[in-house]
Order: structure tokens, then sequence, then C-alpha cells
């Protein structure tokens, strides 16, 4: 994490929603939902991802597919 600015998130199975509130990514331990304002997804290159915005919360397990 880079403050509450930006996230990098590993070995990801892809993105399952994403709007400026929150944004769904599939793990191979279920969901990682981060949640705050103006996010978007930076960049996203073989398994590594990075959501960039105002970060106010990331949670871990909700739901998964």
């Amino acid at each position: 994490m880079e403050g509450r600015r930006g996230v990098f998130i590993e070995n990801h199975k892809g993105i399952i929603s994403i709007s400026e509130d929150e944004i769904e990514v599939n793990s191979p331990e279920g969901s990682v939902f981060v949640t705050g304002s103006s996010l978007k997804v930076g960049a996203m290159n073989g398994d590594e991802l990075r959501v960039e915005g105002k970060i106010e919360k990331i949670e871990f397990g909700r739901g998964g597919r």
C-alpha cells in the first residue's frame, strides 16, 4: 500500500466489478474489495494490479468467485 492513494494487488485472477467507489478483485483466496472515492485501475500487467484513488478500506474474503 502506498499511503491512502494507491495499493498493489498481486496474484489476482481478474476484476469482478469496478466503480468509482469500489473495486472488487478476484484472488485465489476470494474477493478483495477496495473501497474509497475516485478509484481507478492505474496499471494491470500479468498478475499485478494497481488501484489508485482515495482508499478508505480494504476487505478480504467477502464473496469470492
